[in-house]
Order: structure tokens, then sequence, then C-alpha cells
């Protein structure tokens, strides 16, 4: 999953200077028990937040993974298109009716789960708060990713929000 996620790979997107994340090699990966367990619940690896969001993405769109863009097309100054951004799905990752499962999953997150502070009146919205453990300053090793996307029956925008080690480590001031 984490290859057909695009985790292992760059998003290529159109800027320069892109980076993906770190990932034991296949063989170390395989001969350590301790490892392959922390794997399944997103340990031992890290991911830039623009794979961690276009793999979100994929969860909630119907199952499509996507490569993100910055600019959609070029135009000339008579509107005549230059170039414009290919919107083909790279490939399918979950079903259609996995994808819509999720979808409803994470509503309930909002609307009735840890998410609750993320409603807002009048939409339908979707979400997942998070944590993730940093390695280096023993001060400071929390980082709070959290998911939100609307409308949560067919979502048409998708945010990611982190907090890079708050004061506060627990509770709605993080989570929700």
């Amino acid at each position: 999953y984490l290859r057909s996620f695009g985790l292992m790979e760059v998003t290529g997107i159109d800027t320069i200077g892109e980076t993906s994340g770190i990932f034991a090699d296949e063989k170390s990966f395989n001969s350590n028990v301790v490892s392959l367990a922390s794997y399944a619940f997103g340990q031992t690896f890290t991911v830039t937040p623009l794979q961690l969001i276009r793999a979100q993405a994929a969860t909630i769109n119907g199952g499509y993974l996507y490569t993100p863009y910055l600019v959609s097309q070029v135009q000339d100054g008579s509107g005549n298109v230059i170039s414009q951004h290919d919107s083909t799905p790279v490939r399918q990752v979950v079903s259609a009716e996995t994808s819509a499962n999720v979808r409803k999953c994470l509503e309930y997150v909002v609307s009735d789960g840890t998410g609750k502070n993320g409603q807002v009146a009048g939409y339908r919205i979707g979400g997942k708060t998070g944590t993730a453990d940093k390695t280096g300053d023993k001060e400071k090793m929390s980082w709070f990713p959290s998911m939100c996307f609307a409308p949560a029956d067919n979502p048409q925008v998708i945010m990611l929000i982190t907090m890079d080690s708050p004061s506060r480590t627990t509770g709605t001031y993080v989570s929700g």
C-alpha cells in the first residue's frame, strides 16, 4: 500500500526541489518483525506533507491517486492555452465503494468524533485528527497532522493542518 498510495515516490508536482520520504530498504524491512509491525501503524518511516495529503485525497476522491500541481494551465495574452496540466489519474488505489465508506467514516469523525470542533454550520465536513512522533529534540517530539475535506459527500477541497511541537500535546487544544 505504501507504493500504491505514492508514499515511496516523489509526487511529481510542477516545481523544483521536491523530496520524498525516508524508508528502510526492502531487505531490512522484511527481516525485522518490529519494523514490520511499526510500519503498520505509521512509525519508522517519514513522508512529506504533500505525499501525505496526496495519499489522503486518494482515499476520499473515488480512489484515484493524482499528480498534484500548482498551475492548471498557462494562457497567452489572447486567452489561448499554451500548456495545460494533465489531470489523468496515476492509478486507482482503492475502489469507489471503499472511498465512499471512508468518506462516511471521516464525516462521522467531525460530526460525532474527535474532530467535533471542526464543524462548520451549513457544511458537511470530513476529517481525521492525528499525532506523529519526531526524532531529535527530546523536549519537542510531537507533530500533529490533521486532515479535513469538504463537502463530505463530494470532496472539492482537502487541507492538511499541522502543529509542530505544540506547548500542549493532549486534548482539544491540539486535536480538535
